[in-house]
């Protein structure tokens, strides 16, 4: 089940650059929508999520979520090279979210040394994060840009950048306790035609008895496995779903937050901006705001 995840997995590189920051990258609450991943050569600096804070150290490798609340702060200088991507499934499904894995990891249990991340780079030319006009949105000039590079590359570039990032991805995956787990897997094979009907209707109010139907069980049996499996309940999955479509709107487009309430299903903009804030931890307009101004690398 896991296998077959992985393999419809679509991997699209945002930003890729070898970089060195100093004390000026302390950034606190970014949660942004798409994953990070740095792989540091000399100096230290500090991650925190999830409950945890992270020293940053030469020769490991850090992967952050996407969507995840993370604070990052550097005390002198390191440097690294940092890789932002997408991950998307045909179900919505967040690969990082049902398997417990380690965020850090020694790169060379792995076989992974510079030479892949340079290959990496020469692959993927002129993505690196640049600094742009505040009054601009980032993430939408980053998407066109990645976009434009991708319609410019070669069928046997484009196989072999995704083979690379495949094998990074997999490093951290390895090291997974809950994708071994073979009755996590038949729950999720269970559950994921829920999943794809939340996926594809996301601008429509769900209920729980609407995912029963689709799963043809019981609403009851259906939260508990569902609950189980996801570590979460199908409405809060739901709602954090509708709100990661939100966060992507509010940086990829100039839609006003009326309308990105309505597409991403709320048809209350009020509850919409608690519901943002209680997910993200700041309100929608403050998050486009900050994450447009923001440079993080």
């Amino acid at each position: 089940m896991f296998q077959k995840l992985f393999d419809k997995m679509e991997i699209t590189i945002l930003n890729i650059e070898n970089y060195r920051v100093g004390t000026e990258w302390q950034h606190k609450h970014v949660n942004s929508p798409y994953t990070r991943l740095y792989y540091i050569l000399d100096g230290n600096g500090y991650i925190k999520h999830h409950e945890k804070q992270y020293l940053l150290e030469p020769g490991y490798l850090y992967l952050i979520p996407a969507f995840s609340n993370v604070d990052l702060y550097c005390p002198d200088t390191f440097l690294h090279y940092y890789i932002h991507f997408t991950t998307e499934l045909e179900n919505g499904l967040n690969i990082f979210q049902v398997a417990d894995f380690n965020y850090k990891i020694n790169a060379k249990q792995y076989n992974i040394d510079e030479k892949l991340f340079i290959r990496l780079n020469n692959l993927n030319p002129n993505l690196e994060l640049l600094e742009r006009d505040a009054n601009k949105p980032i993430y939408q000039s980053t998407l066109e840009r990645a976009q434009n590079n991708s319609e410019k590359k070669g069928f046997a570039n484009i196989i072999e950048s995704n083979g690379l990032m495949r094998l990074l991805i997999a490093a951290f995956l390895s090291t997974a306790q809950t994708a071994c787990n073979s009755g996590t897997a038949t729950a999720i094979n269970k559950i994921q035609p829920v999943l794809k009907f939340i996926h594809d209707n996301l601008k429509d109010i769900i209920t729980l008895e609407n995912l029963a139907e689709v799963a043809n069980l019981s609403p009851a049996y259906l939260s508990a496995i569902f609950s189980k499996t996801m570590g979460t309940s199908p409405i809060q999955y739901i709602n954090k779903k509708k709100i990661e479509s939100a966060q992507t709107l509010l940086l990829s487009s100039r839609l006003t937050l009326y309308e990105i309430a309505h597409l991403s299903g709320f048809n209350d903009e009020y509850y919409f901006s608690r519901m943002f804030t209680k997910i993200v931890g700041c309100p929608p307009g403050k998050y486009r705001k900050t994450h447009n101004q923001s440079c993080t690398k």
